[in-house]
């Protein structure tokens, strides 16, 4: 077998693995039951192995082809037995057995990484679990698959107990259980997710009882491997964090806060360290996370330095010396994966020069990668290694070609000019695929600051070095680096503060992030004398690897901008959030290019549940918002969305103090927010609001329940769901008929009622037959269940949602099966959508029948 056949089937590797992310199926680890992606592979095998051999002559063979699409069903078996789901390994437990989130435990086991700070200044690290123990009884489990689930805990303390933990110290902790959520909103963070990449499924959050080296517990039964680990990490985890702690002193000794970390972030990366988010977000918004993560920039210089150093050496003492450095920093930065990744490809070159022999860069990266993922297959949805690897794969292609088009230009600026240029266009499909955003200066500013990033990161290098022999000369050392550093810092605030710096496009599909790159790996192809119609005519046109360079380049675009556009333009949405803050929902509504906002939550809100979801759909700016009051603009929710987003119009529901060109009360007329779009204001007592998108009618009923009344309920909260012919509530406050458009009173889209003043909606029968008709109605409380149907069944809406529901659980379930129109409950861990053809859906798609209530 050839070197280009073993490549074929590294490639086949490495996309059975990506296919994975295609089918929920492989949640199961029966290895009977195949995924839509092995399946796929499969195919994908059989169809090469017949039109490949025809159309490449020289390549491999067909039953390479066919061994490929073998080897691809193979890795998603892999993947699956490799990364079993919580919800895989429950399945054959009894639900009787299963464990009930929370609970209460005492946990002892010993520290696995470097304790590191949370944005909300707690301490987190993970727990490698000794034993478990529930009200003084060690928890006893039904089935050994189920150890797995409580084998590695993600742990939170709080700050004054976490502070000077260190890997591998033993500990014991009293805490409560809990299984992290997954995201809520679209484009949100997903937490659970990121956790079972690792293998972690159950958190905890509690505090230290007690650290000591040895603590007499009830030793779980568990893997050899897993002691043996265990007796690593108890025996190098200390002595490695101390020497990070040394560098890391000496940094901010010289440098002072935040200069300090952030060139310890520059030398270790930013997930070895403790660095200030706040500096940390400035960077990763200006497009410099690259320096702050440990991976080929960092090994790269560093090999460099210790080729320059050891140049007298003979060629086996410099392999020896660039061994030693290699696996040294490596466990420094904590054997990240994209380290790994470096790590490995520096050794590779390191030999090949010591050896004065060349290598295959693009064939070593793809063997490299290969051989980690075989090792540890969940790293392929790493995105600190994915953007490793193809900025790496960027470099090495597309570098040489750019530098060869700049040849008027001297070497060196011309290298400086293609290394961003090629890194943000190899790495940007895979960030439209998971950020949604573009940073227009990003490749400019990499220019501009290419060489002293690289001179800070050099002379950070070896300061660190020199630190861990001498900390008094490293502090002094690193005290020269703090006006560069300031200088960095102070260009990198100024570019996030032009306009235009971030531009949301949207996230993009499976299907455009595979076809990207397919047409990216067909245009590197073309050119090569191994591409089939390389210089050949097909019929009567010549047809040349140049024009089919550029009718690919034109189909990448067109694969991104085509879709985003049309998007952009007849996108008809309306997405409801429940806010922990406001009883009253969060809307966004879009229709066809203009966006809106009803209400608004706290800081926190904007920040972990509206930004993201903008940037997921693409938005950058929101022509009308609509608030309350118009004190509620000053508030931080609103403040923070103002400076991320750019609003072109403010309306409030009462009369305005001061007149503002900006601020307008909707008091007096419809407010057209479109074409065939529009949103009035009927009525006060209750705050009743229409909202008209093309042929669908809202009726919003958004005033609230008192908070007492609220204290006063009993039973859970219903989650986000779809409950099929189920209703909800009436509102705590209505008028005798409806009246016109507010001229003196305030209203609100969520301060509660005093129910002793108000009318309710359900006690109005004059105002309920006066209402307009209207397909769907959007309550923000529910509390009396029997009123809620009398009203759908004189107005019969087609659906109906609820942002809060106060459960009387009897009187809910007498109803579920009568209700006439489906009911959609939000809360505030979930987000409802609606569109004019799909109907409602669910974030995440989450259903529930009447037994789950």
């Amino acid at each position: 077998m050839g070197v280009v056949s073993i490549y074929v089937l590294c490639v086949a590797y490495i996309l059975g693995l990506l296919l994975t992310g295609l089918s929920h199926q492989w949640d199961s680890i029966f290895p009977g039951l195949l995924t839509v992606g092995m399946l796929g592979m499969m195919g994908v095998g059989a169809i090469a192995s017949f039109l490949m051999p025809r159309l490449w002559r020289m390549g491999p063979r067909a039953g390479v082809w066919l061994m490929a699409g073998v080897v691809g069903m193979m890795a998603g078996l892999y993947f699956q037995v490799r990364s079993p789901t919580y919800d895989a390994l429950m399945q054959s437990v009894p639900p009787e057995q299963q464990p009930i989130f929370p609970m209460m435990v005492d946990v002892q086991g010993y520290i696995g990484d470097s304790p590191r700070l949370t944005r909300s200044q707690r301490v987190r690290f993970t727990l490698h679990v000794t034993d478990i123990q529930d009200d003084g009884f060690a928890v006893s489990f039904p089935s050994d698959r189920l150890k797995p689930i409580t084998q590695t805990l993600y742990v939170t303390v709080p700050l004054l107990q976490g502070t000077g933990l260190y890997p591998g110290e033993a500990i014991a902790l009293h805490g409560r259980l809990y299984r992290p959520e997954s995201a809520s909103t679209p484009g949100a963070f997903d937490f659970q997710r990121y956790l079972a990449q690792q293998g972690i499924f159950i958190g905890l959050s509690g505090d230290v009882v007690q650290v000591g080296t040895h603590i007499p517990d009830l030793q779980l039964q568990h893997p050899t491997s897993w002691h043996l680990h265990q007796r690593f990490v108890q025996c190098f985890g200390k002595r490695f964090w101390q020497m990070r702690q040394r560098i890391v002193r000496s940094f901010v000794q010289g440098l002072q806060s935040p200069a300090g970390p952030l060139l310890s972030g520059m030398v270790l990366g930013r997930k070895a360290v403790d660095m200030p988010y706040e500096i940390s977000d400035q960077f990763i918004q200006a497009g410099l996370a690259h320096i702050l993560a440990a991976s080929g920039f960092h090994v790269s210089l560093l090999l460099g330095v210790i080729l320059a150093i050891g140049g007298s050496l003979s060629p086996r003492q410099r392999l020896i010396l660039g061994s030693l450095t290699l696996g040294g920093y490596l466990c420094l930065t904590g054997l990240q994966p994209s380290v790994c990744r470096a790590a490995l490809m520096g050794l590779a070159v390191l030999l090949a020069t010591v050896s004065d022999r060349t290598i295959r860069p693009v064939g070593a990266l793809l063997t490299i990668v290969t051989v980690l993922l075989c090792v540890t297959p969940q790293w392929i949805w790493d995105l600190g290694f994915q953007l490793s690897v193809l900025a790496t794969l960027g470099l090495m292609i597309s570098v040489p070609w750019i530098v060869k088009r700049l040849s008027w230009m001297p070497p060196l600026i011309a290298t400086l000019i293609a290394v961003p240029i090629a890194a943000t266009f190899w790495t940007l499909p895979i960030l439209l695929r998971t950020m949604g955003t573009i940073l227009p200066y990003s490749p400019l500013l990499n220019m501009m600051m290419s060489i002293p990033i690289t001179l800070i990161s050099v002379v950070g290098m070896v300061t660190g070095a020199i630190a861990l022999l001498l900390p008094p000369l490293g502090t002094v050392l690193a005290g020269f680096l703090y006006w560069p550093i300031q200088g960095l810092m102070a260009m990198v605030l100024w570019t996030n503060q032009l306009p235009g710096q971030s531009i949301a496009l949207g996230t993009i599909s499976v299907g455009q992030l595979l076809l990207i790159y397919g047409l990216y790996g067909a245009i590197a192809w073309t050119g090569t004398p191994s591409f089939p119609l390389h210089h050949q005519r097909v019929g009567q046109v010549n047809v040349s690897y140049q024009s089919l360079r550029r009718f690919m380049a034109l189909a990448v675009t067109m694969v991104v901008v085509i879709p985003i556009a049309y998007a952009h333009y007849q996108t008809v949405q309306i997405t409801v959030f429940a806010i922990p803050s406001s009883q009253a929902p969060m809307m966004v509504v879009q229709h066809r290019g203009q966006v809106g906002i009803i209400n608004n939550g706290s800081e926190d809100d904007v920040i972990y549940t509206l930004l993201p979801f903008l940037r997921h759909e693409g938005i950058n700016r929101i022509h009308w918002a609509i608030a309350s009051h118009a004190a509620d603009l000053q508030t931080s929710g609103w403040q923070r969305l103002a400076q991320s987003v750019p609003i072109s119009h403010h309306y409030t529901l009462s009369p305005t103090a001061a007149p503002d060109r900006n601020l307008v009360s909707l008091t007096s007329s419809t407010l057209p927010i479109g074409s065939r779009a529009s949103l009035t204001l009927l009525s006060t007592a209750p705050t009743l609001l229409e909202l008209t998108l093309d042929d669908y009618v809202w009726l919003m009923i958004a005033d609230t329940l008192p908070e007492s009344k609220l204290a006063q309920q009993d039973g859970p909260i219903i989650p986000a769901s779809y409950v099929g012919h189920q209703d909800s509530s009436d509102d705590d406050g209505a008028s005798d008929a409806v009246m016109p458009l507010a001229t003196t009173s305030e209203i609100s889209l969520g301060a509660p009622l005093n129910a002793s003043l108000g009318t309710s909606l359900e006690t109005s029968p004059g105002l309920v037959q006066t209402l307009p008709p209207s397909h769907i109605w959007c309550w923000s409380s529910v509390q009396n269940y029997a009123s809620i149907h009398q009203l759908t069944e004189q107005q019969q809406p087609q659906e109906a949602i609820v942002t809060t529901v106060l459960p009387n659980t009897d009187a809910l379930r007498s109803i579920l099966d009568t209700l006439p129109v489906p009911l959609y409950v939000v809360n505030r861990d979930y987000a409802i959508q609606w569109q004019p053809r799909q109907g409602f859906s669910t974030t995440p798609d989450q259903r529930y029948d009447i037994s789950d209530f």
